[in-house]
C-alpha cells in the first residue's frame, strides 16, 4: 500500500513539473533576432503604368467584365478616345420612329418612347453613356448633356415645336470591367431643352469615380407640340469636365 502510495506521489509530482515547464515554453517559435542582426531588411517593388495612350472600348451592359464585339451593331459610338480621363460612348441613335397625322395632339404636346434593350434588325440597342478615369487620386469629373433644335430636313428654318429630350437613369454608375471603387452620381431625369443648355448626367465627386463607369438610360422621352410635316434631325453634345460640380444644381 505504501508503494502504492509512493508511486502515485511520483506521478503527481511529475506530471506537475511537466505542466509547468509547458507553460514557460511561450517562446517556441523563437523571437526575431532584431536590426542590429539585420531583421527587417527591405526589397523594393516597382511597376509603372502609362494610361496616356489609354482607349477603353465600350462595355457589354449585360455582361460588365468583356466588352461589345460591334458596338455599332448595338447602337452605341465608340469614341475611339485615348487619355487617362475618356468619353469611351455614348448613344449614336435616338430613333422615336414615325408618328402619324392621327396620333398627334391638337394643342397639346405629344410624347415618344425608347426603351433600353429594344431590337433593330435583331440586334440589341443600349443607350448609355460610358466613361473612364485613370488619373492617379480619384480628383472628380462631370459628364454634361445639350441639345439643339430638332430641324425639319427640307427646310432647316423650321424647327419640331417645343421638343425636349429626357434621359431616365438609375442615381448611380454602374461599374465596367471588375471596377469594386466608389461610384459617382447620376441624374436620374436628365432634362434637355435646347434654350436651357448643359445638364449634369454624372457627377463624380472627389474620391469617386476612377476607372470605368457607365450610366445607362432605362427610358428616353421625346416631347414636342404640333409641327409641320417632315423628318426633323437634332443632335445631342456631350461634353466631360475634368473636375467635379460642388453646386450639383443638375
Amino acid at each position: 500500500m505504501k508503494k502504492l502510495l509512493l508511486c502515485t506521489a511520483a506521478l503527481t509530482m511529475f506530471a506537475g513539473i511537466g505542466l509547468e515547464t509547458g507553460s514557460n515554453n511561450v517562446h517556441a517559435d523563437g523571437q526575431d533576432v532584431g536590426q542590429e542582426a539585420g531583421s527587417g531588411a527591405k526589397t523594393n517593388t516597382l511597376l509603372e503604368i502609362d494610361n496616356s495612350n489609354n482607349n477603353t472600348k465600350p462595355v457589354n451592359p449585360d455582361n460588365t467584365e468583356n466588352e461589345l464585339d460591334n458596338p455599332q451593331d448595338n447602337n452605341v459610338n465608340n469614341t475611339k478616345s485615348r487619355g487617362e480621363l475618356t468619353l469611351d460612348a455614348v448613344p449614336s441613335l435616338l430613333n422615336f420612329g414615325k408618328m402619324s397625322d392621327a396620333s398627334e395632339t391638337k394643342g397639346g404636346y405629344n410624347t415618344e418612347n425608347i426603351t433600353n434593350g429594344n431590337m433593330v434588325n435583331g440586334n440589341k440597342q443600349y443607350y448609355y453613356a460610358q466613361v473612364t478615369d485613370h488619373r492617379a487620386g480619384a480628383k472628380g469629373w462631370k459628364l454634361t448633356a445639350s441639345m439643339d433644335n430638332m430641324n425639319n430636313m427640307n427646310n432647316s428654318d423650321v424647327n419640331l415645336n417645343g421638343a425636349s429630350i429626357t434621359l431616365n437613369s438609375s442615381g448611380k454608375a454602374s461599374p465596367a470591367y471588375n471596377n469594386n471603387n466608389t461610384a459617382p452620381n447620376t441624374n436620374t431625369n436628365v432634362n434637355l431643352d435646347p434654350y436651357k443648355g448643359p445638364v449634369n448626367v454624372i457627377n463624380a465627386e472627389q474620391g469617386t469615380g476612377e476607372n470605368t463607369w457607365f450610366d445607362l438610360f432605362n427610358s428616353i422621352q421625346l416631347k414636342y407640340g404640333q409641327s409641320s410635316t417632315g423628318t426633323y434631325k437634332g443632335q445631342i453634345t456631350w461634353n466631360l469636365i475634368d473636375a467635379p460640380d460642388s453646386t450639383q444644381n443638375q
